[in-house]
């Protein structure tokens, strides 16, 4: 952006993109509280803005073991980890080892499904990559996100379907669609 600006007002970006990275390397980061030029160099480096903060780091003190700053970044960064899990409605894996999974595959045409119908075995999980593997066929490591656990045997695929005994039928013919009511126009002398 500092570029685009340069080159718009006629002056050499270089040197422009010199002054904006020495202003926000001076600029306390919001994360930390801190500029990136205190936590660096534990003192604050001269511009041409006057600073209202005077306050400068003594000189016994390392700016990067500062506990303040290092307890304000975990805070920061565990809130903005929490935002993001939130809205991607990332969860925990609930996949473990002995788990029947269907991996994901490429669709080939409007036909193909789109995970593999025959099921791999997973052998072991490594953070959120799986290992797993299918009869005589290599293991394979995949991302939990390109598998899907199979239910186990036994349990209802589809809750919510209505339960039926297997003698009662079920009528399948086709209702007919409503017609409208056909007359004869009036104009044409017609009686009913």
């Amino acid at each position: 952006k500092a570029i685009r600006a340069a080159n718009t007002e006629g002056k050499d970006w270089k040197s422009e993109l010199n002054t904006f990275s020495l202003n926000y390397r001076a600029t306390a980061h919001c994360t930390t509280g801190k500029s990136p030029a205190v936590l660096l160099f534990g003192r604050e480096i001269r511009t041409k803005l006057a600073s209202l903060n005077t306050s400068r780091w003594p000189a016994s003190t390392s700016p990067v073991v500062d506990p303040a700053i290092l307890e304000r970044d975990r805070c920061q960064k565990a809130k903005m980890e929490k935002y993001a899990n939130e809205k991607r409605r990332a969860a925990p894996s609930n996949i473990k080892r002995g788990d029947k999974v269907l991996l994901k595959q490429e669709r080939k045409n409007k036909l193909s499904t789109k995970y593999d119908p025959d099921p791999y075995i997973v052998v072991g999980t490594k953070g959120t990559s799986l290992l797993i593997k299918r009869r005589a066929e290599p293991e394979i490591m995949r991302n939990s996100s390109a598998v899907r656990k199979l239910p186990p045997e036994g349990t209802d695929s589809h809750p919510h379907e209505a339960k039926r005994k297997p003698d009662q039928v079920v009528d399948t013919t086709a209702k007919p669609r409503p017609q409208r009511e056909r007359k004869p126009p009036e104009y044409l002398g017609y009686e009913k």
